[in-house]
């Protein structure tokens, strides 16, 4: 198996965790769960994660590019506070599909500042994708509330926090990009809580604190598992695959979601949802084979 084929089986492993993200997400919300007491416990078992990791062998720690992993965990810690922010206070359709535009940022930025060149029909393969994505959330946008903006700055601040992971993974273990991420969204979401008096008129309900009981803990460490999992998977592919595809690939991920609310919480699909699927699918496809034409 080579290399290239290998990130890709990551990359589907990654992405189908991801996609089960949302549907622990909101049944935590449905038992009154905050979006930030979320983000806590989620970072709380990625910390106990690093530190297994670390202490047994299994994985090894480099901080070779500091400057990189600073950028990698304080835009990560903003991303995620706000996507959970957004799915709590917006639809999750919504929230997910603004999460979503890091995949335009981060290639932009990429542009902008590192002087990279997309690939050849690359920004038609994710228009192609996220005309997809809006078929299969069907997104209403008849009104806009600070929710969205939540939604919109966890995808502006996501599309810098890939940008630093690739940079990272060029020097650094998977282990010690995902320990940056994990250690500024731990201390981010815990201020958040401490000072939840204090920002509970800009947040709303989305910094509550409620005490869990037995059941609520084991969702809440539900989304530590799945997200760890999903983000140690995705960080160890994305240095060794391309920037375009690795990305592109991820907006398989609300296609994924919303079929796993199908399935597990009763939800509807969309009447577009196949239709959406199809051109999502032809998207990263078409991508995967345009990269395969390069290398062979």
């Amino acid at each position: 198996m080579t290399d290239k084929t290998k990130n890709i089986y990551l990359l589907i492993i990654s992405n189908t965790f991801f996609g089960f993200l949302p549907i622990v997400v909101k049944v935590a919300n449905q038992s009154h769960y905050s979006g930030v007491e979320e983000s806590f416990f989620r970072f709380v078992f990625g910390a106990a994660g690093v530190l297994f990791l670390w202490v047994t062998g299994l994985q090894k720690m480099t901080f070779s590019n500091k400057k990189a992993l600073f950028w990698r965990g304080f835009f990560g810690a903003l991303s995620i506070v706000g996507y959970f922010t957004a799915l709590q206070t917006t639809t999750s359709g919504k929230g997910t599909l603004l999460n979503y535009t890091y995949i335009l940022w981060t290639n932009v930025f990429a542009i902008m500042f590192f002087k990279h060149k997309a690939p050849k029909r690359f920004f038609w393969f994710l228009l192609l994708a996220a005309v997809g994505i809006e078929l299969v959330l069907d997104v209403q946008w008849n009104s806009f509330n600070w929710g969205d903006a939540a939604g919109l700055f966890s995808g502006l601040t996501g599309g810098a926090a890939v940008l630093a992971m690739k940079e990272c993974r060029k020097t650094d273990t998977a282990l010690t990009v995902f320990s940056s991420f994990t250690i500024f969204s731990l201390v981010l979401s815990g201020a958040l809580l401490v000072g939840g008096d204090f920002w509970g008129s800009a947040l709303g309900h989305a910094s509550t604190w409620i005490m869990p009981d037995a059941q609520g803990l084991l969702i809440l460490l539900g989304i530590g598992a799945v997200s760890m999992i999903a983000q140690m998977l995705f960080t160890q592919a994305i240095g060794h695959a391309s920037l375009a595809l690795s990305t592109l690939f991820t907006l398989s991920v609300p296609v994924l979601a919303a079929l796993f609310g199908w399935i597990f919480l009763q939800e509807p699909l969309t009447s577009h949802f196949l239709a959406g699927m199809s051109l999502v699918l032809t998207a990263c496809g078409a991508m995967i084979w345009q990269e395969n034409q390069k290398t062979s």
